[in-house]
């Protein structure tokens, strides 16, 4: 192991690196734990979740510009020298997209650009660090995909989590379901034109609401302004006309 760029002894170096291994164990696992009670948690664990998973990566971006010679995100395999962050930082991309599954977006194209926003910012903030990287280009690709996904993540949960705004009712008629097998079963209901998805629309579904719905039923969704104004809806159970 190289460890001679640290500028210490061999032994303080070697205690540095056991640390910081320590430590992307320890931020790894807590990321998992976030994502969980993301996908599975009742509303007050999803929100504290997500605010978990939205947070750890400004700890991990700290960490790396602090230390760039023990930590990294997105490393070169056979750079031993650095612990590499990248997987608390995917899972926490991967936990806020997930844990928000049932929310759609109407336009994902401004969703998109709130997406390389923040993908940029992230690679702005380690680009010193990076220079540091024996393959700096491919680091930085890595390091740009990751934060992008992370970026689509938190743009979306930011955009719908807190948006208490009423949302607009609107009803339609199931057009099409299907199923797809690409390692393992999705299930996908399509619907007839409805609000602002005149073009149709579709989703993926759980199992259960897919066999509970059949082609030609009615169904409903909530469309929401979005926090960042990127317009979002959900399929919701349908209202009795008289609570309309």
């Amino acid at each position: 192991m190289q460890i001679a760029e640290t500028g210490a002894s061999p032994e303080y170096s070697l205690a540095k690196l056991e640390s910081a291994k320590q430590w992307n164990v320890a931020l790894s696992v807590l990321g998992i734990a976030a994502a969980a009670g993301s996908l599975w948690g009742r509303a007050w664990l999803r929100l504290v979740s997500q605010t978990a998973l939205a947070l750890l990566p400004a700890v991990l971006i700290y960490l790396v510009q602090r230390e760039p010679l023990i930590y990294a995100i997105g490393k070169p395999k056979r750079d031993d020298r650095r612990t590499d962050l990248c997987i608390a930082f995917m899972v926490c991309g991967f936990g806020l997209i997930f844990g928000n599954r049932d929310v759609q977006f109407v336009e994902t194209q401004k969703l998109f650009e709130y997406a390389v926003l923040i993908a940029l910012l992230g690679c702005a903030l380690i680009f010193t660090a990076a220079k540091q990287n024996l393959k700096f280009w491919s680091t930085m690709f890595g390091t740009a995909l990751i934060a992008g996904i992370y970026g689509w993540g938190l743009a979306g949960c930011g955009d719908s989590v807190r948006d208490e705004s009423a949302p607009a009712y609107f009803t339609t008629r199931v057009a099409d379901k299907y199923e797809s097998h690409h390692r393992g079963t999705s299930y996908h209901l399509v619907f007839e034109p409805w609000g602002p998805m005149q073009a149709g629309s579709g989703m993926t579904v759980s199992s259960e609401t897919y066999g509970e719905t059949g082609i030609g039923e009615q169904a409903c969704f909530e469309l929401h302004p979005g926090v960042l104004r990127v317009q979002w809806y959900r399929m919701v159970a349908c209202k009795d006309s008289s609570e309309r």
